[in-house]
């Protein structure tokens, strides 16, 4: 019992999954990525004020 396997054809949905999911992970990112830098901003702004 041999059977075989087309890899292009696997890699061709996993490319149309992965591009159809990757603006979401972009958006996703981006929001981390700004509340990251709004949350150090915050800090630096606050030790700044207590001196």
């Amino acid at each position: 019992m041999s059977f075989t396997v087309d890899t292009s054809q696997i890699l061709q949905q996993f490319i149309n999954v992965f591009g159809s999911i990757s603006p979401v992970l972009w958006l996703f990112m981006g929001g981390a990525l700004a509340l990251f830098l709004l949350g150090g901003f915050m800090t630096i702004l606050r030790d700044w004020i207590r001196r």
